[in-house]
């Protein structure tokens, strides 16, 4: 079985990483379940 990630796969998740360090630290995930929003309308 391979299980390595294929170019789209590694494009992904290097994108997800970096929206998460750049635009959803920690403290921006707490001040969110505070609000008790699903999720930030700027994002979507």
């Amino acid at each position: 079985m391979n299980f390595n990630l294929d170019a789209g796969q590694q494009l992904l998740q290097d994108s997800v990483r970096r929206f998460v360090d750049r635009d959803y630290s920690f403290e921006a995930r707490t001040a969110l379940v505070k609000t008790r929003t699903p999720a930030r309308t700027a994002h979507w």
